[in-house]
């Protein structure tokens, strides 16, 4: 899910969100965004974690981010179920098809996989 979160907030924003030049720069940019992760998210991202001290840096509103393009409070609600550190508390697939911002798709006729 962290992909396909990636993918919708550069669509909506046009431009990569975490781009990096070296796979610690894209963690920067990461961080910039998301805030510092706290120790239990990193070892639920990476359990074999080296300890690392990362700046503090407070999370980014995604509203901020957006910078008003292409925003409303939903889209950034969504982006955040799937742009979040820990592995388990993102949404699944499903859960991130039922938000709210598809309902206009499924007003259309749109069926999902479960028949909803």
């Amino acid at each position: 899910m962290w992909s396909v979160g990636c993918i919708v907030a550069e669509l909506l924003f046009g431009t990569p969100v975490f781009a990096g030049d070296s796979s610690v720069d894209q963690l920067v940019e990461i961080v910039k965004v998301l805030g510092t992760p706290t120790m239990r998210q990193i070892r639920d991202m990476n359990p074999a974690y080296a300890d690392f001290q990362f700046p503090a840096i407070v999370a980014c509103k995604w509203d901020a981010f957006f910078d008003g393009s292409v925003y409303e409070p939903e889209v950034g609600e969504l982006i955040g179920t799937m742009l979040c550190y820990t592995p388990s508390t993102r949404s699944t697939p499903f859960e991130a098809m039922s938000h709210p911002i598809f309902a206009p798709l499924r007003a259309e006729g749109w069926v999902m996989a479960d028949g909803r």
